[in-house]
């Protein structure tokens, strides 16, 4: 669950170790993971510990839920949020390189959560936060394109008047 997975797949064993049986892995806390399905092999369990998508965290790691997502595109979310104190705002989405965050319209630095998320710093207050995907991979690739196709079209028309 600390990685906000809703479901999660797990094989029931037998007491020897065989499939099947009525053992669900030890290391699964069953009080947090509800069984949602099952059949004499496999059992679907449902987190029953899930965090929005988004949410706020204290400084001091304690979680608060004064954030909401108002529109979420694949390369573009926009969050609200309401903290009373200066606070983590957490996305549980992949952190990947190429997005940027700007915080109440300032771009901020975003920070790995877990190793894994994307968070950044918000002031206390009411204010939103917009994620936006724009690699420097796709810049250079455009710069590139543009520059390869000018070097094209100069060499064709030397060739035409060469001709």
């Amino acid at each position: 669950g600390e990685y906000n997975v809703k479901y999660l797949l797990a094989l029931k064993r037998g007491d020897k170790g065989v499939i099947p049986g009525e053992n669900i892995n030890y290391l699964i806390d069953q009080e947090k993971w509800k069984r949602a399905f099952e059949t004499p092999s496999v059992a679907i369990l449902e987190n029953q510990n899930l965090k929005e998508r988004a949410y706020l965290e204290s400084m001091d790691g304690k979680t608060n839920m004064g954030a909401s997502i108002e529109s979420y595109e694949p390369e573009s979310v926009h969050i609200n949020f309401t903290s009373p104190q200066k606070a983590k705002l957490v996305l549980l989405d992949s952190s990947y390189p190429g997005w940027i965050a700007t915080v109440n319209g300032q771009e901020e630095p975003i920070e790995k959560y877990k190793g894994l998320f994307r968070s950044v710093e918000v002031p206390q207050g009411e204010g939103s936060v917009k994620f936006e995907y724009k690699p420097k991979s796709f810049q250079n690739g455009l710069f590139l394109s543009l520059a390869s196709f000018i070097i094209w079209a100069l060499f064709m028309l030397k060739l035409k008047n060469h001709n």
